[in-house]
């Protein structure tokens, strides 16, 4: 959880660093983004903790919600919020496809482990 942490906060700089502090103050929600995979991280943590054998189902399961999750967050900021759309947007994806990656790599990890 705490290299999940770290890695979403040196993403978030990174990010106001290439997207300019112009478009970060106008982009209002942008933290939000860092705060809403933090949470799918650990709600991810918390149910893999108690799951015996593999876990396959689960784990399908829960990146199916992810993605459909994912695709309300950014569908309700385009519609309603639409300020700096495409900065959200496409910030958003670079989360997801980072958290993508560090989640299957900690996966593979914790199911090491299990063996």
């Amino acid at each position: 959880m705490l290299i999940l942490t770290l890695m979403l906060l040196l993403m978030y700089i990174a990010a106001t660093l290439v997207i300019g502090e112009e478009a970060c103050k106008e982009t209002r929600l942008l933290p939000v983004i860092p705060a809403f995979f933090l949470m799918l991280g650990s709600v991810t943590m918390s149910l893999l903790k108690n799951v015996s054998g593999n876990g396959v189902n689960l784990i399908m399961g829960i990146k199916v919600a992810r993605l459909l999750l994912s695709l309300v967050v950014v569908m309700v900021y385009v519609l309603f919020v639409k300020t700096n759309a495409i900065v959200f947007v496409v910030t958003f994806g670079v989360f997801f496809l980072a958290y993508i990656v560090f989640e299957t790599w900690m996966l593979l990890r914790w199911n090491k482990k299990k063996k």
